[in-house]
């Protein structure tokens, strides 16, 4: 079974919870005294206010437990039940106050509960999309094996490079000291590359400058030219089998950039959700206290 089957079997587990859920709340709101005014005062605003506490609370305490113990499982019944759930005590906390809200303690709370379901739907989305394209990225290998795969890479380059004359070798050696990985909060979330390499001035000149080697493509046209401009045979099979390394670290590169980017966004996602999460829950303990002890 596929990830995104196994995630529409673990939405169905809630939906049923989450439409008992509606039909109570619905039940309770209901059932106030027509001739007043439905309001979070009477006891069934209250049942529902404590209905959607205890629900932001369990969901907030299931999304600490999941996240400390990670499994595939555990992403698709955290995602499903927050997804679910999430969107269901909307409801329910607009059933409690009648959608009567205000520019106070009250009306934050809402405010910071819309942006905390918000920010759990993107949640959600990304950990719907990130499975599949992990796995197609990795191929069953992990990033450790990469870098491991990249360093065994730079070291045959390095060798080749010493077959070759010294500005070939000087191009090499500063191509691969130059290369960056996740040097930067803003490079791992765009996968912008800011490598360079230090290869010889294109007047012909002896002196090597720096320059821009985004995706080793610098370093890739300067050995092509090589291949093409040498007339030693020997010289030319070492610039090939280089070229050709140089493609597979490319590649690996890619791979190794991407899966920090991908894991850089789920990153960034938990430091947004997270806190507003906290300041949900603060907020709502500010708003029961306000209206147990000075409403």
């Amino acid at each position: 079974m596929n990830f995104e089957d196994s995630m529409r079997l673990a939405v169905r587990r809630f939906l049923l919870p989450a439409g008992l859920l509606l039909v109570t709340a619905l039940w309770l709101y209901q059932s106030q005294p027509i001739g007043s005014p439905r309001s979070g005062s009477s006891w069934q605003g209250y049942a529902l206010g404590g209905l959607a506490a205890a629900l932001l609370v369990w969901l907030g305490a299931l999304g600490v437990r999941k996240r400390r113990y990670f499994s595939a499982d555990n992403v698709r019944g955290w995602v499903a039940a927050h997804m679910v759930l999430g969107l269901a005590v909307v409801v329910v906390v607009l059933l409690h106050s009648s959608a009567n809200l205000g520019w106070n303690v009250h009306g934050l709370s809402f405010v910071l509960l819309l942006l905390v379901v918000g920010s759990g739907v993107c949640g959600a989305v990304f950990y719907l999309v990130m499975p599949p394209l992990l796995v197609d990225l990795r191929q069953g290998t992990s990033r450790e094996e990469f870098l491991g795969e990249l360093r065994a890479a730079d070291e045959r380059c390095l060798a080749l490079g010493q077959r070759c004359n010294p500005e070939v070798e000087l191009a090499v050696r500063s191509a691969i000291t130059g290369t960056l990985l996740g040097e930067g909060l803003i490079a791992q979330l765009t996968g912008k590359d800011h490598s360079t390499a230090k290869l010889p001035a294109q007047d012909g000149g002896a002196e090597s400058s720096a320059q821009a080697n985004a995706d080793q493509a610098a370093l890739q046209r300067y050995l092509a030219a090589a291949v093409v401009e040498s007339h030693n045979p020997q010289h030319v099979v070492h610039l090939q089998n280089l070229v050709l390394l140089i493609a597979r670290r490319r590649e690996l590169l890619r791979r190794i950039r991407t899966d920090i980017r991908l894991q850089g966004w789920l990153r960034a996602w938990l430091l947004v959700h997270g806190p507003l999460t906290a300041a949900l829950l603060a907020a709502v303990f500010v708003h029961v206290f306000v209206v147990f002890f000075y409403w």
